[in-house]
C-alpha cells in the first residue's frame, strides 16, 4: 500500500505504508496533527465552560446589587451599616462595599495606620470594630 502523505515539494510521497495509510515519516506528523486537534479541541471546550461559567457569575454579580439596592431603602440596620462604612444609602454594588470596607480597615487598623500613642491606638481600634461589625453584618444580611 502506498503512503497518502505529501512531500515538501507537494509531491505524493513514494513510500510503503506499514500498518496505517502512511509511512513512518507521515505517520509521526499526523499524530502530531492529531494530538495538536485535540488539544485545540480540548481547549475550545475549556474556554466555553469558562465562559459560561463567567456568565453565571455576572447574572449572579448583578442580581446581588440589585438585591443590595432594594433592600438598602428599607432596612434601618443596612442603612446605618452602610454610613458606618462611609457609603449613602443609594445604589452599591458588593464590590464597592467590600472596598469600602477595605479601605477603612486600613486606615482605622492600630497596628496598620502608623499610630504610637496609646490612647489614639485605643480609638483606632474601637473604630476598626465598628467598621468590622458593620461590614459583617451587611455581608450576613446581603449574602455579600
Amino acid at each position: 500500500m502506498d503512503c497518502k502523505g505529501v512531500t515538501a515539494t507537494g509531491a505524493p510521497c513514494t513510500a510503503k505504508a506499514k500498518s496505517s495509510s502512511y509511512c513512518g515519516r507521515h505517520a509521526r506528523a499526523a499524530t502530531v496533527a492529531a494530538g495538536a486537534a485535540a488539544r485545540a479541541a480540548e481547549q475550545e471546550r475549556l474556554f466555553a465552560t469558562a465562559a459560561a461559567e463567567m456568565a453565571e457569575a455576572t447574572k449572579h454579580l448583578k442580581s446581588a446589587s440589585a438585591a443590595v439596592a432594594a433592600a438598602a431603602h428599607r432596612d434601618p440596620e443596612i442603612i446605618r451599616n452602610l454610613s458606618v462604612l462611609g457609603l449613602n444609602n443609594k445604589k452599591h454594588s458588593p464590590e464597592t462595599i467590600k472596598k469600602a470596607f477595605r479601605n477603612l480597615a486600613m486606615a482605622s487598623h492600630p497596628n496598620t495606620s502608623g499610630l504610637v500613642n496609646e490612647k489614639e491606638k485605643k480609638v483606632a481600634e474601637e473604630r476598626f470594630k465598628k467598621v468590622r461589625e458593620a461590614f459583617v453584618n451587611l455581608r450576613a444580611k446581603l449574602g455579600l
